[in-house]
């Protein structure tokens, strides 16, 4: 994995984290269970590809 891709990786990653937040400090929308799904399985797809596991055992905002 070149920089330029670890970084919009860790941007993702960030993106994720800012939707779990809001998720747990009663900042939710109904859009975001999808955007969170979405954004996991990009995350773990680019993940894999890097041979990383993800980290995050959370598939979805509600299993969080």
């Amino acid at each position: 994995m070149d920089s330029k891709k670890a970084i919009e990786l860790g941007a993702k990653v960030g993106q994720l984290q800012a939707l779990m937040i809001a998720y747990a400090t009663d900042g939710r929308t109904s859009d975001q269970p999808r955007a969170y799904r979405d954004q996991y399985s990009e995350v773990t797809l680019e993940l894999e590809e890097a041979k990383y596991a993800n980290p995050n055992p959370h598939k979805s905002l509600e299993v969080f």
